[in-house]
């Protein structure tokens, strides 16, 4: 989420045909407002890797699938 929002801060105008998989985050580092996102994406290494995703009420670490 850095590119667009670094983009934004530059004045760079992002073009139709080229969709970056980033959300610009300025509302939210600078007034305050919730971010775009609604999902979590993470991964912590050490003697195991577990990647894991939050999204809405579910959460998927490694191959394990939670209604939380």
């Amino acid at each position: 989420d850095w590119f667009p929002t670094f983009n934004a801060l530059a004045g760079v105008k992002e073009p139709a045909q080229d969709k970056i998989d980033g959300m610009n985050m300025i509302d939210m580092l600078f007034n305050g407002n919730d971010s775009p996102r609604d999902e979590i994406i993470f991964e912590v290494s050490g003697s195991v890797r577990l990647p894991t995703i939050r999204k809405g009420d579910f959460k998927l670490m490694g191959d394990m699938l939670f209604n939380v």
